[in-house]
């Protein structure tokens, strides 16, 4: 929600007025809100633009306003920016992708690929899963990876409406791969940072009952760092996905220092290592050690482990040998269309083939 303020004959010292303005105005909106029995708690970002330096007419002043804005959001929480020409170039890129990314649903600029998860079972290796990414063909700047504009959608607050349709996409695609005989379990990355807002879960119920879709059969991967920072809250929204019967992996395990500490406490379903330990195979003893001490840790706990990021023939035996049996990456199949997981499906993947 944006709000407008105009301010009129201010004093000769602007840095003053923002400093003033600008304290009362976070000081004020965050305090927790008492609405309908419950607590919200808000967050505010502002944005300033000067007379005449940032513009000479309101139409001006209002969109270079909204630049600061989103400088100030970047910042982080609860913080103000005030527009400066120098910085403009980037922020106003940043600007103009959301605005874009806004239609982008409507217009279907978002595809969805899908990299196999791999098992292996007897002497081969076979497709048991996969994940759905993103991604946004621009129809002026072109192909467009998620690691650009899932920073900027989580800035903006746009990553929910991202997300939905990204899990409404996914369980009508399952739905028609079932009917074909083709049964995945299908994982898709969620933003930690919107956790609680725009009524996600229970938008995320509606489409798991309009599809039909075996809750069982989505699986969503939370990036260790979002989970990290406050194990409290981590535990309720994990508590939240399973009352819907998702199952939660937690993505990019083992690059937080306090990993370990808190891995036992936190309801998941499975872990993925990070590919920065798996880049160590065959280089540094001490990724190695991590990598079977980690598979240990799942072992002991229940939880299931895949490795991320497998790209070579040497990881693939490492991991084997050590009874790490699920692996996702290039070494593999890289992420792909829709057409392409149908061709493939029935398929099994061996050591001559990945030559």
């Amino acid at each position: 929600m944006n709000f407008l303020i105009f301010v009129k004959n201010y004093r000769s010292n602007p840095e003053y007025l923002i400093d003033k303005l600008s304290n009362k105005i976070l000081k004020n909106l965050r305090e927790p809100i008492l609405l309908e029995n419950k607590i919200i708690n808000t967050s505010i970002s502002i944005g300033f633009s000067i007379y005449p330096h940032a513009g000479k007419d309101i139409e001006t002043l209002i969109k270079n306003a909204d630049i600061a804005m989103y400088k100030a959001k970047e910042n982080g929480k609860n913080s103000f920016a005030v527009f400066e020409k120098e910085s403009h170039s980037n922020i106003k890129k940043e600007f103009d992708l959301t605005n874009d990314m806004i239609s982008a649903i409507n217009n279907n600029e978002f595809k969805l690929f899908y990299q196999p998860k791999m098992e292996y079972i007897g002497e081969k290796a076979v497709i048991v899963g996969l994940e759905a990414l993103i991604r946004w063909f621009h129809p002026q700047k072109g192909l467009i990876f998620p690691d650009v504009f899932i920073p900027i959608a989580e800035r903006s607050g746009y990553i929910s409406n991202i997300f939905l349709w990204v899990l409404n996409e996914v369980c009508n695609q399952q739905k028609k791969w079932n009917r074909k005989g083709q049964d995945f379990n299908i994982s898709i990355n969620f933003s930690a940072q919107r956790f609680g807002q725009d009524n996600i879960y229970s938008n995320m119920s509606k489409i798991l009952e309009s599809t039909g879709v075996d809750p069982k059969k989505i699986s969503i991967e939370i990036d260790e760092k979002y989970l990290a920072k406050n194990i409290e809250t981590s535990i309720e929204m994990l508590n939240y996905m399973k009352q819907l019967g998702i199952n939660v992996t937690i993505d990019h395990f083992g690059i937080n220092y306090s990993s370990l500490n808190y891995l036992r406490s936190l309801p998941v379903n499975g872990m993925k290592i990070d590919m920065s330990f798996i880049n160590g195979i065959g280089n540094n003893t001490k990724d190695e050690a991590i990598i079977v001490a980690l598979i240990e840790l799942c072992k002991s706990t229940d939880i299931d482990i895949i490795a991320e990021g497998v790209e070579t023939k040497e990881q693939y035996e490492f991991l084997i040998a050590h009874d790490l049996k699920k692996m996702q990456g290039y070494y593999f199949y890289k992420p792909m269309p829709t057409e392409d997981i149908e061709k493939i499906a029935e398929l099994e993947f061996d050591d001559f083939i990945a030559d």
